[in-house]
């Protein structure tokens, strides 16, 4: 009986030797799978931050994209008016010269005046450019050449009125007692 009973107790004796082996084993176990899981969650934690600076950097390139495509759509929008403005006016600029004469021959009295009351000199002669400008341009006119009398005053004038873009009127004027034999007037006109 006492075999037994030491054989019982032997057992017993294993039996709790081979439970906390199977406890030590267990809690070991069980943190080696806790110390995982929480290399696990870190990995996890550190990994949603990526992906959060990752959609942060998406969203901040989709701005700039947004922002590049607003860019362009303008560029692209003044382009076509450009476009729609050059196909209506010439790229350069439109340059023409010209030049008016008076003579003794054409107004007589320019050779004998009769005092400051009579006609003297061209008024509102009308001059047409030879094409069309899209704009009215800018005239200028000086006296390019001058045949006067000696002995009497020189008194002599020029000035550009209505101009429009198919020409414009050009005055060439003397007054008084002032003896020309022939007058011109030269003119250019710039503009597109």
């Amino acid at each position: 009986m006492k075999k037994i009973l030491l054989l019982i107790l032997l057992l017993i004796l294993c039996l709790v030797a081979a439970w906390g082996s199977y406890m030590l084993v267990i809690n070991r176990i069980e943190q080696i799978v806790a110390r995982e899981i929480g290399n696990a969650r870190t990995e996890l934690y550190q990994e949603k931050q990526k992906f959060k600076s990752l959609v942060g950097e998406i969203e901040s390139y989709q701005a700039l994209y947004q922002t590049a495509i607003n860019d362009i759509t303008a560029k692209v929008k003044l382009l076509d008016k450009v476009e729609i403005i050059s196909q209506g006016m010439p790229l350069l600029m439109q340059v023409e010269t010209g030049a008016e004469s008076i003579t003794k021959q054409q107004l007589p009295e320019l050779a004998k005046p009769d005092g400051c009351s009579g006609k003297r000199g061209l008024n509102k002669q009308r001059i047409d450019f030879k094409t069309k400008f899209m704009e009215p341009p800018k005239v200028l006119s000086t006296i390019s050449s001058v045949d006067f009398a000696k002995g009497v005053d020189h008194r002599i004038n020029t000035k550009v009125t209505n101009v429009t873009k198919v020409g414009f009127s050009l005055d060439l004027i003397t007054w008084c007692d002032t003896r020309i034999s022939k007058v011109e007037a030269s003119w250019i006109a710039v503009g597109y």
